[in-house]
């Protein structure tokens, strides 16, 4: 395997993303009890990338971002039971499905920053137990887009920033008590 990225330990193991050479860009693993290193998944079967990135921890399994033979950027884990990759299906109470990019685990819920042709890239959620893409309002509604990033848990509340008119990034917070996203301060005020 060559160029390891996206490091994440999970399960007694280290996953990654490498280059495994005929089978392309895929889900790796390192076992430091046998000081080994394997596939074990190629998601896009053959010498196609399916390119997992955005590897995270949800609630003690391996979800990422990947693309397979029919589509790119599609919502899947790692089972460590049968030890295959699996994609996630999810419905959307709007019936729109984001391209997906930037995971992260939050209250039960994947945030990530997703993109739709005329919004642009803004902040989606996915209920988790409930497996529904929820009909969450953009932060920069119209054709402009917010691209929320940097997702951080702080306290009991998710910290990210994103962008306002005027492409200024600007500090957010989601508070799950109240369910929605509100501007932490005006840090560009002065323009």
């Amino acid at each position: 395997a060559r160029e390891a990225a996206n490091l994440i330990a999970l399960d007694g193991a280290l996953f990654f993303t490498a280059d495994f050479g005929n089978d392309g860009i895929e889900l790796g693993r390192y076992d430091p009890e046998t000081n080994k290193i394997e596939l074990v998944a190629d998601i896009y079967p053959g010498s196609g990338d399916g390119a997992p990135r955005s590897l995270i921890n949800v609630n003690g399994e391996l979800w990422f971002i990947a693309n397979d033979a029919l589509q790119d950027n599609k919502l899947w884990k790692y089972n460590f039971t049968t030890e295959t990759a699996e994609e996630i299906v999810y419905s959307s109470e709007n019936g729109l499905f984001p391209n997906l990019t930037d995971l992260h685990y939050f209250d039960d819920k994947l945030f990530f920053r997703g993109f739709i042709q005329g919004q642009g890239n803004e902040l989606w959620i996915l209920d988790i137990p409930n497996k529904t893409l929820l009909d969450f309002p953009e932060i920069y509604p119209g054709p402009a887009q917010s691209s929320p990033s940097g997702f951080f848990n702080f306290g009991d509340k998710l910290y990210f920033s994103a962008s306002n008119l005027g492409e200024r990034r600007e500090l957010r917070v989601y508070d799950p008590q109240i369910g929605e996203v509100q501007l932490v301060a005006d840090i560009n005020e002065d323009g």
